[in-house]
């Protein structure tokens, strides 16, 4: 149905998020490719997951072991996503978070909806993570005295 297909397209948020990842970059920085991985990553598990869900029922074994994987997968990432963005994690950024969250653990009959909020959403946050870090080391070397080029000014 329809509705199974736009649930599982909500899952481009994050090849999308990557894809970002990877085009920024300023003049001395590189992107980093391991979050954009990481990203890219969660996107294929998840859509696993919920293929396997919409499927097969959210009853059957298999469903199951792909929740534990999605699941554990999406978290370790945000870790991953928290610990490099640690000190440069803005306060809008969290509330985003925390209203994703939400939208995250809704069970009602309104679950696809919702759930794909989740996704465009999180996959949004682990990009602004990214950008704001990158952001907050550009404009500690610009304070430092290093031009955009990285060179001394």
């Amino acid at each position: 149905p329809l509705w199974v297909s736009l649930f599982l397209l909500s899952n481009i948020a994050f090849p999308i998020a990557g894809i970002k990842i990877l085009s920024r970059r300023y003049q001395d920085q590189q992107p980093n490719k391991t979050l954009a991985f990481f990203v890219f990553l969660v996107g294929v598990v998840s859509t696993a997951f919920h293929w396997n869900q919409c499927s097969l029922g959210s009853g059957s074994p298999v469903v199951h072991t792909w929740c534990l994987v999605d699941t554990t997968f999406s978290c370790v990432s945000g870790l991953v996503y928290i610990i490099y963005s640690w000190g440069t994690i803005r306060k809008r950024i969290c509330a985003l978070f925390a209203i994703a969250v939400v939208f995250l653990f809704d069970t009602s009959r309104f679950y696809t909806i919702t759930h794909s909020l989740w996704h465009v959403m999180s996959a949004f946050v682990a990009y602004r993570l990214v950008r704001d870090r990158d952001k907050a080391i550009r404009q500690r070397r610009v304070e430092e005295g290093k031009d955009d080029e990285g060179t001394m000014g």
